[in-house]
């Protein structure tokens, strides 16, 4: 049985994960407005796969929107859907809470979809169920109905829903990744080592097991988070409404980290300069 086609667009991480959820039941498409990346990417997988897309090879198949939100993003996927006239658009990345249902109000076919996955395994995303936010309900069975050959996959009314559940997931990670640098900067100060230190927190009743779940999502969920820059993302994603306090100190243990890290490269570096001496 011939297999159908479905065109990502954006080859970064997030359209890598995603080749790795759809390539065993599609004929797979890509575009990047960097083909660099792509090439690398076909290289790294030892398979060739079409660099450039043209509307002759891959429209009126589903798209998968796979690159960063920008001021340019509405627009971006209007001129895609114009070039492509996709099925339907399912949009992965993560946006502005609003912008899908922005997109269905101009009657294009589109969903939001989040994904997780990790950076050193793209295809971890198969581990994950896909939420499908939809704002029309045909399209949210079409995109399902797509996506179910991959994977688990849950109907979400209302677009907005998964987009902000997506944007409070990654504050949730933002801010773990917040306490735990917090924590270890206070055991350095005292001395203590940090590894016992978690051990005796996480693993004894002393009243801190959340710190369990902060474990697992720091190492299982987002291993890397240090590499993926959260804090940008989602500072541009967060409404200017939305200036709750929690949110703020998360922001400023980022930026104390960021100066952190600076200052004990520099230290290391010095250090190493000095022994060469």
């Amino acid at each position: 049985m011939k297999k159908k086609n479905a065109l990502i667009v954006g080859m970064g991480q997030l359209g890598k994960s995603m080749f790795e959820l759809l390539k065993r039941k599609y004929n797979l498409f890509q575009h990047d407005i960097n083909t660099k990346s792509v090439r690398d990417y076909t290289k790294n997988l030892k398979r060739e796969i079409e660099v450039k897309t043209s509307p002759e090879e891959a429209g009126g198949c589903p798209m998968h929107i796979c690159f960063p939100f920008n001021d340019d993003f509405v627009e971006s996927v209007k001129k895609y859907y114009e070039d492509y006239k996709p099925e339907v658009m399912i949009i992965h990345s993560s946006v502005k809470p609003g912008t899908t249902k922005d997109l269905a109000d101009l009657k294009l076919p589109v969903v939001h979809s989040p994904s997780i996955f990790d950076d050193n395994d793209f295809s971890s995303i198969c581990s994950f169920r896909k939420m499908i936010g939809y704002d029309n309900p045909d399209d949210g069975l079409t995109a399902s109905n797509h996506l179910r050959n991959c994977c688990g996959v849950a109907l979400v009314p209302h677009s907005k829903n998964t987009e902000v559940a997506d944007v409070m997931l990654g504050l949730y990670a933002m801010t773990c990744r917040a306490f735990t640098f917090e924590l270890s900067e206070m055991f350095e100060r005292f001395g203590c080592e940090y590894d016992v230190m978690r051990e005796i927190l996480t693993y004894n009743n002393f009243g801190y097991g959340e710190l369990r779940k902060f474990d697992h999502l720091l190492q299982n969920r987002y291993p890397n988070l240090n590499k993926a820059d959260y804090r940008l993302s989602l500072n541009e994603l967060i409404p200017e409404e939305y200036d709750h306090w929690f949110f703020k100190l998360a922001r400023k243990s980022f930026g104390l980290e960021k100066e952190s890290v600076q200052r004990k490269k520099e230290e290391k570096e010095h250090g190493g300069s000095d022994k060469n001496e």
